[in-house]
């Protein structure tokens, strides 16, 4: 393992030397090198060092003219480049542009250059050497295929294509044509010439050519509107403040705008016409982000306006482009979803990209975390400043979570220069990790330090790109102290810390020996965690600095009058790892008990909820269930289990239902229904009833959910109540389409028939599970069929994409059943009726299956049927 680590090094050694030998004169004496023989283990390209982009040139200013053809998926282009040399003079230049037709390369007098393209790079040879004092300019006229070529792709950014058509030809009876882009991380090139790397900006100018009917969004203002002859128009939108290429972005499409303003600079929210009476509710608080990051940080929003819009069939969760950030679709809500469901944290968090990532960028995708941490960590803000210090532990919690998840298969260091792919680095490690780093560096400094510190990172690097060592340097600048130690085992080393702690308590001594070991392995080596512990006893409590270097770490206290003291390790929450703390029932109670915040009393009641035997442990869960903080409230109804031989008794299930019927919190009544309703308990029947009709999607949803399994019949009364046609996507429409998809009707049909179309993405994924139930219970053959017909249409839509992945996997789950279904009959009409269901829905399997080209949703297929 040390070799192979240590063999990247010693053959970057060699590429270095080898580049510097080849930079000298041509005079020069040539000096004989011995180098030792180096074996290539392999071709992995994890054993890559990936360097920062090479500068040969420097943009100066981009101008774009793009055209749709829409049917065909594809654009007419005309991109101007201006630029220079960025120090050595050069006679030639080499621009990143992927699967185009390149018609024709110019230069500033209209002279056509000499150029080779291979698909993905534009290699032009210029008539002199330019100097950098030397501006150039270059025309390049394309046809950009965004759709002819293969693409890539990762789990957080799904596909790299760069320019997307959204239903342009109309297959999706009720979706809205949209045109937009996704630049991160290096697919803007798709669409228009340039250097597509983070450490290289340019002004811009894009003139926009779209059917007169949508509206266009772009960085920075729109400088002009002109129509043209065809029903068309020319949007010209133009940035003036160099910005990064791949943050430039275009999304047009029959939106409804509506419009806030915050210190003078328009606040723009961009989203379907289905859903204008809600574009600001959507997007609520952000003109108050704006004012609460731009105080924060001591640096005013730093562009001049600030736009978000909605796109379909978008393949990430949101992106921070400079001045106009996309958002997926799972963000459209009305207000009772967002009653249950608020996006405050995406909405901060690509905000606070507007800082971090945009006005400083990561000089390279190695050091990604510049960009993700700050903006998960925005969110950690936010969550403090809007709704108090719990929901911030809230956020602090889910990414510790999120990080170990991850953890448990690839734990690599924050800034990482050797990885597969630069979309490997959208990951847990850059996002939650990086943010919780960030909090424990806070807690370190101080709170002035900090942002003082984040106030000069951001002024001395404005408009350009940074690594993590000038990070490191600014916090040195501010606070006086050598940050090294905490950036090279936080930001350069891989791992977490895993700790254990355990305590002796010695009543004859009268002290409690508190041992703590560091329990990682010896290969990522010790953590310096200074953390602060809380020293309890009975009301008083007082906070002491841990300073943990060493494998195993040791502090006595005294007892207090004869009580013996409650030690809670990493009582402020800094730990970015694993701490596994050995407490008995009666500790964890007077943990929940004395602690005052979310998190100590939530380690508490999942300490107790491992103690199911103990009758100290089932006394604080009951607690648990009265607690002010509904989280906790929660964390204790799903503690228990509901369905089994081993249920719990009359007074938790009392407790729980005071909950389902009275509790302010939605989704603690949302969580107590669902527990009720696993229990299958009738007597709570009429509650079931009442909270069908509630404000909250959440709640209703679970009522039904509940009523549906103390009486089906009652429950398919209510659901046919509702105006479930009119219905956007919501929990309460799935739950209630499922519940009448157990009826079989042949006349509901024409409801699971176009509800499917009017839903899209994640929405409709949630739908088709009642439309599943409604085919397993349906007797017509022939509405039988023209389900399967419309889950294959959906399945071979885009075959490796999720949305129709989900539709095939359905078509499998019916073929199952049938399958099943034909073994268990007894009757032989019955069993010919399955036959025939089977025929249907296993050639539309086949068909699907057929269409899949991905290899990764292959293998998931053979997963499925090897499973079955």
């Amino acid at each position: 393992m040390t070799s192979c680590k240590s063999l990247p090094a010693l053959l970057l050694a060699f590429v270095l030397l080898s580049f510097s030998c080849r930079s000298l004169k041509k005079n020069a004496r040539t000096i004989p090198i011995n180098m030792p023989e180096v074996e290539v283990l392999s071709n992995d390209p994890v054993n890559r060092y990936r360097a920062a982009a090479t500068k040969a040139w420097e943009l100066i200013h981009t101008d774009i003219d793009i055209r749709f053809n829409i049917r065909e998926r594809s654009a007419e282009g005309l991109t101007r480049i201006s630029l220079h040399p960025y120090y050595y003079a050069t006679d030639s230049l080499v621009l990143d542009a992927k699967g185009m037709v390149i018609e024709s390369v110019t230069d500033g007098l209209q002279r056509k250059l000499d150029w080779k393209y291979d698909t993905a790079k534009l290699s032009i040879a210029l008539p002199k050497s330019y100097s950098k004092e030397d501006t150039l300019s270059v025309t390049i006229r394309y046809k950009a295929l965004p759709y002819a070529f293969k693409t890539g792709g990762s789990s957080a950014i799904t596909d790299d294509r760069g320019l997307y058509f959204v239903n342009p030809n109309g297959e999706e009876p009720y979706q809205p044509l949209q045109i937009w882009t996704q630049g991160e991380t290096s697919a803007n090139s798709h669409w228009f010439p340039t250097f597509d790397n983070t450490n290289f900006r340019s002004t811009f100018q894009l003139t926009i050519h779209v059917p007169d009917s949508l509206k266009t969004l772009s960085n920075g203002y729109m400088k002009t509107s002109v129509p043209e002859a065809g029903g068309l128009r020319a949007d010209t939108w133009k940035q003036d403040i160099p910005i990064p290429p791949y943050l430039v972005m275009i999304a047009a499409g029959n939106f409804s705008v509506s419009k806030e303003m915050w210190r003078g600079k328009e606040v723009n929210y961009y989203v379907p016409q289905e859903y204008a009476a809600y574009g600001k509710a959507i997007f609520a608080r952000t003109p108050e982000m704006m004012e609460f990051f731009s105080q924060k940080l001591g640096v005013p929003f730093p562009w001049n306006k600030y736009s978000q819009v909605v796109a379909y069939d978008y393949v990430s969760g949101a992106m921070e482009n400079v001045s106009a950030s996309l958002f997926g679709a799972f963000n459209l809500k009305d207000n009772r979803q967002l009653a249950d469901d608020k996006n405050d944290y995406i909405v901060a968090h690509e905000l606070f990209h507007q800082w971090f990532g945009d006005y400083v960028t990561a000089e390279s995708w190695s050091n990604l975390t510049l960009n993700e941490s700050f903006a998960t960590y925005g969110e950690q803000l936010w969550a403090e400043y809007k709704y108090g210090e719990d929901a911030r532990q809230e956020a602090w919690r889910q990414d510790v979570n999120k990080y170990l998840n991850q953890a448990k298969f690839s734990d690599p260091p924050l800034v990482r220069f050797h990885y597969r792919s630069q979309e490997d680095m959208f990951d847990r490690v850059s996002y939650s990790k990086g943010g919780l780093i960030l909090h424990y560096l806070r807690q370190l400094t101080g709170d002035k330090a900090f942002f003082d510190a984040l106030h000069l990172y951001l002024t001395q690097n404005a408009l350009h790109s940074a690594e993590a060592a000038q990070l490191r340097l600014a916090f040195e600048q501010v606070t006086g102290s050598d940050w090294n130690w905490f950036f090279d085992q936080w930001y350069m080393r891989g791992g977490h810390p895993e700790l254990e702690v355990s305590y002796v308590y010695n009543d004859a001594a009268q002290n409690v020996k508190v041992t703590i070991i560091q329990k990682q392995a010896d290969s990522i080596g010790l953590y310096r965690l200074p953390l602060k512990a809380l020293i309890i006893n009975g009301a008083d409590s007082k906070e002491e600095l841990w300073e943990i270097e060493q494998r195993k770490t040791e502090y006595i206290y005294t007892y207090v009058n004869g009580r013996r003291p409650l030690i809670v390790p990493d009582a402020a929450h800094w730990l970015p790892g694993r701490m596994t703390d050995k407490k008995s029932a009666g500790q964890w109670l007077e943990q929940y008990q004395y602690c005052k915040d979310r998190l100590n009393k939530r380690q508490a009641i999942e300490g107790a909820a491992l103690l199911d035997k103990n009758d100290t442990a089932q006394k604080l869960l009951l607690m648990g269930l009265t607690d002010n903080d509904p989280t906790l409230r929660i964390l204790a109804i799903n503690s228990k289990v509901y369905e089994g031989k081993k249920l719990p008794g009359k007074e938790w299930i009392d407790a729980v239902a005071r909950i389902a019927e009275h509790d302010s919190d939605n989704k603690a009544r949302a969580a107590a229904l669902n527990a009720l309703g696993d229990l299958r308990n009738e007597a709570y029947t009429s509650t079931y009833e009442r909270a069908t009709d509630d404000s909250s999607y959440a709640v209703a949803a679970a009522a039904y959910y509940a009523l549906d399994r103390v009486n089906h019949k009652r429950a398919v009364e209510y659901a046919r109540k509702l105006d479930l046609r009119q219905m956007k996507g919501n929990a309460l429409l799935y739950r209630a389409a499922g519940i009448i998809g157990k009826e079989g009707k042949a006349e509901d049909y024409s409801f699971f028939e176009q509800k499917t179309w009017q839903l899209y993405e994640g929405n409709r994924m949630q739908f088709l599970n009642g439309v599943q139930e409604y085919l397993l219970h349906i007797t017509d053959q022939e509405i039988y069929n023209k389900g399967v017909g419309m889950l294959l249409k959906i399945s071979l839509k885009s075959p490796d994409a999720i949305g129709s992945y989900f539709a095939g996997a359905i078509l499998f789950n019916l073929k199952t059943f049938s399958d099943k279904s034909i073994k268990i009959a007894t009757d032989k009409g019955v069993m010919d009726d399955w036959r025939r269901k089977r025929d249907v829905v296993t050639a539309a399997w086949q068909s699907y299956k057929a269409a899949v080209k991905d290899e990764n949703r292959k293998l998931d297929i053979a997963r499925m049927e090897k499973e079955q």
